[in-house]
This record gives structure tokens, sequence and C-alpha cells, in this order.
């Protein structure tokens, strides 16, 4: 890996705490809906500990939140005219949008870790080697998110567009997803949305990871075996596709 483009993610680590406010509220909301929502959900469904179910799927959830705020950060750059003092630095642009995923994933992965440890801490850990590998591929999906918020951060054109596709977006992703509720409690129509939503790949990554088989379909084997093509397959094609796009973007400057 090229200094300049180890430079670049270490630029965007620099922010690290400068949306202090958005995180506080994403913490809050997430030890809420563990330590009450969960546990009241948990005395309505007694087929499964929805305790540690919906714990794992709020992790997922937060990790897709904060992943697709770097838009915001994108569209910033794009709107307040730092995209034409990019064109001026000695750099290439594909090593300045690798650089740009990187950070963002590493520091989407610093957000994520405590509310990780909060989470372990309610389902406990059965074998840390399959926790380990999961982790390596929570970091793959964070990086393909991070490669969907930069194409759409420099494709929209207008803030009050972008809110509203980011407000459809997470709607259908989490709704028609196995964050909240297992496929066999949704209608058809949602089970066949769930199937190809990568929230739900990977959340049965994660939960697998954490010894909760018992929620899955008996097909678990195989099933495990497509989610992690899914996210292989998925993660890099948003990469790509986010190189391209913001590529052209910055090739274009603050109108491109």
């Amino acid at each position: 890996m090229s200094k300049v483009i180890l430079y670049v993610a270490e630029r965007d680590l620099r922010y690290i705490w400068s949306n202090l406010i958005f995180l506080m509220v994403q913490y809050i909301s997430f030890i809420i809906q563990i330590f009450v929502y969960s546990i009241v959900l948990n005395a309505l469904i007694p087929l499964l500990n929805y305790v540690t179910y919906y714990a794992t799927g709020m992790t997922i959830l937060t990790l897709w939140s904060i992943s697709m705020y770097t838009v915001y950060f994108v569209y910033g750059e794009k709107t307040h005219g730092i995209l034409p003092y990019i064109l001026t630095l000695p750099i290439t642009r594909r090593d300045y949008v690798i650089g740009r995923v990187i950070g963002s994933s590493i520091r989407v992965m610093i957000y994520i870790f405590p509310l990780v440890l909060i989470t372990l801490f309610v389902t406990g850990v059965e074998n840390p080697i399959n926790l380990l590998m999961v982790i390596g591929l929570l970091y793959l999906f964070i990086f393909g998110v991070n490669g969907l918020a930069v194409t759409l951060g420099s494709a929209i054109k207008g803030e009050r567009k972008l809110d509203i596709l980011m407000g459809v977006i997470d709607a259908f992703m989490i709704r028609i997803s196995t964050i909240y509720y297992p496929q066999y409690a949704m209608d058809t129509w949602m089970q066949i949305g769930s199937q190809i939503n990568p929230l739900s790949h990977i959340s049965t990554l994660f939960r697998w990871s954490l010894g909760m088989q018992n929620v899955l379909s008996p097909q678990f084997p195989p099933e495990l075996i497509i989610s992690i093509i899914f996210i292989i397959i998925l993660s890099t094609l948003l990469f790509i596709f986010s190189l391209k796009i913001y590529e052209n973007s910055i090739e274009g400057g603050e109108h491109g």
C-alpha cells in the first residue's frame, strides 16, 4: 500500500470525533434498545431468546447507520469546494479514493467497537476463532457500505434529494431484513426480499459467530457459505463502482 493512500486514510481518521453528537445519539439509542426494548419484546416472543437476537441485529443496524453517514462527509466535500483543492494535490485520484474508503472504514470500526463489546457481554462468545473471522467480514462489509456511501455522496446533487434517498434506502434495507425478526416470521414477499438483503447475510454471519445457529434455517451450512460469498462479492463490486464514480466526481470538480 502506497504512502499516499496511508496519508489520505490518516487524514480521514483525524476527524474521528467530528460527529460526537451523532455518535452519542447512536450509542444511547443502542443501549436503550438492548436493555429496555428487547427485554419487553422478549416477554412477547417465547420461541427464542429475543434479547440476544435483537442485540446482534442492533449491532448490525448501528454499523450500517454509521457507515452510511459517510455519505454526508463526501457530500460536504463536494459542496464546500474541497474537490477543486484535491485536484491540486500531488496524488492520483485513485489513491485518494482508496485512502478515503479505507480511512472511513477504519473510523467506523472504531465507532462500533464499544457496541460490539456490549453485544458480546449480552450474548457471550462460544468460539473466539469464529468471531475473529466474522469481524474480518464485518470490516469487508463496512468497506463495501462506505463505497456505496461514497457513490451516493458523489453522484446526488441537492441535500434534500440526498436525505429523501437515504430515508428510502434505510426503510427498505432495514425493514426487509433479519435485523429485527427471523425469516420464518416474515410474509413470503418479505422473505424473498430479505434473501437478497446484505444486512440479512451479515446478520446471519454475526449470529453464527456467537453460536446462535438455532435461529437459522435447517439448511444452515450452505446458507452460511452463500452469505460469505454474497458479502465478499457485493462489497468488492460496491468498492470498484465507488472508485469509478468518485474519480469522475473529482475530475468534474464541484459540479461533477
